[in-house]
This record gives C-alpha cells, sequence and structure tokens, in this order.
C-alpha cells in the first residue's frame, strides 16, 4: 500500500522529489550514471530548487544500490560550513551513518574496523530500540576529530571490497574557508578508482573551484549541468497531475505559469498545487492561474515580512530595485546607484552579502554583463506588488 502511496503522481515542493515525480532529467540521468560506472568524477550544477539533490538522492544513489550487491554511499552536505572544524564534523557525521546504513547490525563493527586504518571505532546501542550509535575518532591525535585526510583514507579503504559512491552536496560553500580546498584536493587524489559526485547551486563559485588555473581542484571531473525544462516537457507532466481531478491546460497557459515561478520546478510545482487544491473539472486559464498566485502571495506575506526585517536597510533596498526590475546587470552602475541611493562600494559589499544568503544567484555571462536576480520567484513577486 505504501508503495503504491509512493507512485502517485503528485506535485511536490518543501522537500525532496521522488523518481516518479522529477521532471524532465532523464538525460542529466543517463549521462551521471554512465560516468559513475566509469569511475569518473562528476560536478553537477543546478540553481537552487531545479532537482539537483532529488536526482541524485533519490535516482542515482538509488540505481547505484540496485545495480550492486554491496555498495557503500557517501553523502554529505556541506551547506553552512563556517571553518574546518565543521567540515570535519560533517563529514565524520556522513562516515557514521553511511557504516550503520551499509552493515548490517551484528556484525557490521567486524566487517569494517578493518577498512579504518586512522580511526578508532566505537559502537553503542540504545536498549529500547536496538539502534548502533557510531563513533568515529582519530588514533594519530587521541581525543581528536577525524581529519578529512583520514576519513578519505578509510572511505579509499572501504573501497577496495564495495562499490564505493561518494557524494558531497553544496560543496561551494568550501570556498570560503582558508586551506579547504587544498585539503580537499589532497584527499581527491587518493580515491583513484572512485566516483564523486560534486553537487553545487552557485556557479560562480563553482567556476572560481573547479576552472581557475589557479586553484587546487582545477579541472576536477566533468561537468553535468540542469537548465530550464523544456516547456512542453513540464507541460505535459503539469497536465497528466491535473487530469486526476479532470483540470486542463493548454500549453500556452503552462507556459506563462512556467515563466511567471522563473521555470524553477519547485515555485512550479507550489503554484500547480495551489491551483490543484482549489479547482475541480475546469479548464485553467491565466485567471486562475493569478488568483491561485494571489493566494499564495497572502499565505507567504507574514514570512516575507519577518524576511525582510532581517536585513538591513541597505540589503532590502536592493532586493526591492531588482525585483522590480526583474534582474539588473551593472549593479555598480551610476543609474542603479541612484536608484537604491547606495555608492557603487556599498552595493558591492551588499550584494555579496545576498548572494551568500542565497538571495541572489549570477546567472552565466561574462563578469561585466552577468545577470543578478532574486532566487525565489515568489519574493520577488511579493516585492514587486507590495513594494
Amino acid at each position: 500500500m505504501a508503495k503504491q502511496q509512493k507512485n502517485i503522481k503528485r506535485f511536490i515542493f518543501d522537500r525532496l522529489v521522488d523518481r516518479e515525480n522529477i521532471c524532465g532529467l532523464e538525460k542529466q540521468r543517463s549521462q551521471i550514471n554512465k560516468l559513475v560506472k566509469q569511475r569518473q568524477n562528476i560536478v553537477l550544477y543546478a540553481k537552487r530548487n531545479y532537482g539537483k539533490t532529488s536526482l541524485v538522492k533519490n535516482v542515482i544513489m538509488d540505481d547505484f544500490r540496485q545495480k550492486y550487491k554491496k555498495p557503500f554511499i557517501f553523502f554529505v552536505d556541506l551547506m553552512g560550513v563556517k571553518d574546518i572544524d565543521s567540515i570535519k564534523f560533517r563529514l565524520k557525521s556522513g562516515l557514521e551513518n553511511s557504516i550503520k546504513e551499509a552493515f548490517p547490525i551484528k556484525n557490521f563493527a567486524n566487517m569494517i574496523g578493518d577498512f579504518l586504518s586512522n580511526l578508532k571505532l566505537s559502537v553503542s546501542f540504545e536498549s529500547s530500540e536496538f539502534s548502533p550509535t557510531i563513533s568515529l575518532e582519530s588514533l594519530e591525535y587521541v581525543d581528536s576529530e577525524a581529519t578529512i585526510e583520514e576519513i578519505f583514507v578509510s572511505l579509499d579503504n572501504i573501497s577496495a571490497k564495495f562499490p564505493t559512491l561518494i557524494v558531497l552536496d553544496e560543496f561551494q560553500d568550501i570556498s570560503l574557508i582558508d586551506e579547504a580546498e587544498s585539503l580537499f584536493r589532497n584527499a581527491f587524489q587518493q580515491m583513484e578508482s572512485v566516483p564523486i559526485i560534486i553537487l553545487g547551486s552557485k556557479k560562480h563559485m563553482l567556476r572560481d573551484i573547479f576552472a581557475m588555473p589557479s586553484s587546487p581542484l582545477a579541472n576536477f571531473g566533468h561537468d553535468v549541468g540542469i537548465e530550464e525544462i523544456e516547456y512542453s516537457k513540464y507541460h505535459k507532466y503539469i497536465a497528466e497531475r491535473f487530469t486526476q481531478k479532470k483540470l486542463k491546460i493548454t500549453e500556452s497557459n503552462a507556459q506563462f505559469l512556467q515563466n511567471i515561478m522563473q521555470r524553477q520546478p519547485e515555485a512550479i510545482n507550489l503554484l500547480c498545487f495551489e491551483i490543484y487544491q482549489g479547482n475541480q473539472g475546469k479548464t485553467i486559464d491565466k485567471q486562475i492561474i493569478l488568483r491561485a498566485l494571489d493566494q499564495l502571495l497572502d499565505q507567504r506575506n507574514k514570512r516575507f515580512e519577518v524576511m525582510l526585517y532581517s536585513f538591513s536597510k541597505a540589503e532590502e533596498k536592493i532586493l526591492i530595485a531588482i525585483a522590480k526590475n526583474d534582474w539588473i546587470t551593472k549593479p555598480q552602475s551610476k543609474d542603479f546607484s541612484a536608484q537604491v541611493d547606495l555608492t557603487p562600494r556599498a552595493i558591492k559589499m551588499n550584494i555579496d552579502k545576498l548572494i551568500d544568503k542565497a538571495m541572489l544567484e549570477i546567472e552565466d555571462g561574462s563578469i561585466a554583463d552577468a545577470r543578478y536576480s532574486l532566487s525565489d520567484p515568489l519574493l520577488k513577486l511579493y516585492l514587486q506588488r507590495f513594494r
């Protein structure tokens, strides 16, 4: 029964999307699985809320599990890491969780111990649930956290016996930490036959990590990108789900819906769900779409106001100005400086902060004509209407 529920075609948002409900990423799935089979490294880029983590966690990792009898998958989310210690903590926790998931409860301590060359494995069980609690410490430095190198040495040892896949999400955040890129380069160099998938949502930061000749990780891996999904594919996806309530939508109106949501899959699904919940047996036109959008903005009014209250006046001015323009180039120009009543230096400083907070994103283009836009299409529409 649970399996049937999982396979229902739904509009999913605010969480990972299951395989059945991911739209239009067949090409990327094929590319990544081919590279993983060849034990190649991959850098997967997509804007926030474009489905990259759902694709990897719910499709690629699942495909890997299905292909091998005893797979070992190491997954770590590096979003928001602040320093080397926080990176080490995330990696250590990821290894502990991966060990717990991969090996049978009764004998995994004996099975895995030989592979942790410089790490001490401690295992305890909660009597109520018989659930193992795993702790790893460095043997070289007593009572200290495992180092990045020690963790990857252990992963390399594990990979000698078990098919292994390494996945590092939101990897670009390490670029803000001194020496982190060099430490990961040293760690990756010892993983000669283990595929590593790196995910990121800030392309300009990933470019600096992997494309700049001076970077320690220059030329690492094969690039795979997720761009806007074709209008026709998303129309078919929407129409399939709408039929469950006898709703119809033309391709032109589906395109209109996709455009007002900046073609962002999560935002599209959110608006489609609002339409789905409030209608039955209708042909969805622009009026219905805009009415549902108004309802969404009204529902999120307090959330957006609390968010805006947390920003400085300068940051809020910049967000509003970019929203009103849809997007901008040359934010330090005289025209934009006059619009927000800030100096070019103050504009640059605050835009950098907003990018770090994932409120703004930089679209493709040279440094001179890169486009800056709001990451959240609903926030952009809210600012356009209420500021």
